[in-house]
């Protein structure tokens, strides 16, 4: 549980993980501070980061005894740890995320070996193959694709868009899958990947 962990990580996870246990809920920075004896709340907030770097715990921005515990479970070979690199809107710059969040996804959805990230959808274009806005799409990084593939496509002037990719004679065409939409055509697109998996909050 503890690869590639620091002493001083070590010693904080564990007692956030037995604080939560006894009390029910995660101590303050205070309560970590006194108990490793640091001299300052910076060092807490550094040794925090970086485990939530790591996929150890997770932690809400500006509010007081937010941190969770990631289920060590899902540290292991049966999953991968991508992040959610931000909001993607048909004909927009992709919106990043400021402080993404680690995502474990089963490598039995994910397409083989790669590199892999996650992009969360805003809009109805998709509607129609099952991507509803809000849904996040987990996505292989490729600049190939084969007609019938939905891939993220970078257009004109660095805009992106979530499409169905069809090569034609002198152009591709990016598909919509929402009858009350018209495709787009393109001399030339950028391919940023290809959709392999679907994840939705309930």
């Amino acid at each position: 549980m503890y690869k590639s962990l620091t002493k001083r990580q070590r010693e904080t996870l564990d007692y956030v993980t037995d604080f939560t246990k006894l009390k029910g809920y995660s101590p303050s920075l205070d309560e970590i501070k006194d108990h490793l004896q640091l001299k300052a709340i910076s060092t807490v907030h550094e040794h925090l980061e970086n485990l939530r770097k790591k996929g150890y715990l997770t932690k809400e921005i500006n509010q007081s005894r937010s941190i969770e515990i990631i289920d060590p479970n899902l540290q292991n070979s049966n999953f991968l740890q991508i992040q959610n690199l931000g909001v993607i809107t048909a004909g927009k710059r992709i919106e990043a995320v400021e402080d993404p969040e680690p995502l474990y996804v089963s490598r039995e959805v994910l397409a083989g070996t790669g590199k892999y990230y996650a992009l969360t959808v805003r809009g109805d274009s998709m509607i129609e193959d099952g991507i509803h806005d809000g849904d996040i799409v987990v996505i292989r990084e490729q600049k190939t694709a084969t007609n019938g593939d939905t891939i993220v496509a970078i257009v004109q002037e660095n805009l992106a868009t979530l499409k169905r990719f069809y090569k034609e004679k002198n152009r591709v065409r990016l598909q919509p899958a929402n009858s009350s939409l018209k495709p787009s055509f393109f001399r030339e697109i950028e391919i940023r990947g290809k959709v392999v998996s679907l994840l939705r909050k309930f």
